[in-house]
This record gives structure tokens, C-alpha cells and sequence, in this order.
């Protein structure tokens, strides 16, 4: 699936519910209460880069992004999120307005980014690449005006401004 031509994002004739079929061989939608409880943590970890190349090829179409979004709020779908919320933020720019209601992104980018800031709050500002990231997403959901997003800002802002009072201190 993740190589052949024939399984594409693109709609092709004959192409009928291949996105569903995708998400399910993945286990992100009916698997995935079953497949995101903690004692399956080690299976994802390893599947890392199985569940990647997934993302980099189907992520940017936003019934997939929602499905991925909230399979990586899940315990063992958490270990994914460094590379889902890059995944997931190089995909925000191609997603309409109408996307973003039809699919409830906001909802589920916002499970996804609530549980990425419990887990990687340390981890994010160290790593360039995640952190502009992490900020894209974030954006993204401001700007859809999620409470939990606007939470999360306050607090990087209010963090920043503390590090650079300190700085400035010394």
C-alpha cells in the first residue's frame, strides 16, 4: 500500500473508498481504541517509520488528518507525535475552510495538540524543526479560536517572556 502506484491520494476512476481502507490497514479508525491503550505503545514505536511514510502520503487529505490526529491523542499513539505534528503541520496549508468543518479538524488537531503539549512541552523549543512545527499547528488552531490552542499560546508566550526577562536580568 505505502509504495504501489495504485494506491494513491489522488482520485483516480475507479478509486472508491481507498482512504478508508488506508486508515483501517493503519488501525487509526475502527483499531483504533484497541490499538491506542498504552500496552501497545511498544508495537507503534516500532512501526514509527511504517506509520511516517503513511503520514507523508496520505496526511494531507483532512478525513485522514482527523483520523491521525486523534489516533495520536491516544496512549500508545502519543509516541508517534514528534513526527505526526510535523506531518500534520506540513498538511494544515492545503486544507480549505470547508476542510476544516467538514472533517472537524479543529477538534481533532486539538486532542492531538493537548496531548503533544502534556508529553513534549520540554522537548519542543530544543528541536528547531519540531518547534516551527508544533508553533504551525498551534497557529492553526488559534486562528480556528480553540480554547485549548489560546491556552496553550498564553502559556509559550507567557514562558518566552519570562525566559527573556531572565535573560535580561543577567
Amino acid at each position: 500500500m505505502l509504495d504501489s502506484e495504485v494506491w494513491s491520494p489522488a482520485w483516480k476512476h475507479g478509486w472508491y473508498h481507498v482512504q478508508d481502507v488506508v486508515a483501517e490497514l493503519m488501525g487509526i479508525r475502527s483499531a483504533s481504541q484497541l490499538l491506542g491503550q498504552r500496552n501497545n505503545a511498544s508495537l507503534i514505536e516500532q512501526m514509527a517509520p511504517l506509520y511516517d511514510r503513511w503520514a507523508e502520503r496520505w496526511v494531507g487529505r483532512p478525513d485522514l488528518a482527523t483520523s491521525f490526529a486523534y489516533f495520536l491523542s491516544t496512549e500508545s499513539g502519543s509516541v508517534l507525535l514528534p513526527l505526526g505534528m510535523r506531518r500534520l503541520a506540513a498538511a494544515i496549508p492545503t486544507f480549505s475552510p470547508y476542510d476544516w468543518r467538514r472533517e472537524r479538524l479543529t477538534e481533532a488537531l486539538s486532542a492531538a495538540m493537548r496531548t503533544f503539549w502534556k508529553k513534549f512541552r520540554k522537548q519542543v523549543r530544543p528541536d528547531p524543526e519540531l518547534w516551527k512545527a508544533f508553533l504551525a499547528v498551534l497557529n492553526a488552531l488559534c486562528a480556528q479560536q480553540d480554547a485549548v490552542a489560546l491556552a496553550i499560546h498564553s502559556e509559550v508566550t507567557r514562558s518566552a517572556n519570562e525566559t527573556a526577562k531572565h535573560a535580561a536580568s543577567i
